[in-house]
């Protein structure tokens, strides 16, 4: 379970990060 956890937040990590560098490209999910 906590490896689960573990990888939804390298995911949000990536997808702050993306966000950021490209501005206005958004993800919906």
């Amino acid at each position: 379970m906590s490896l689960v956890l573990k990888q939804k937040k390298v995911l949000v990590k990536i997808h702050h990060g993306s966000k950021i560098k490209k501005g206005t490209y958004t993800i919906n999910e």
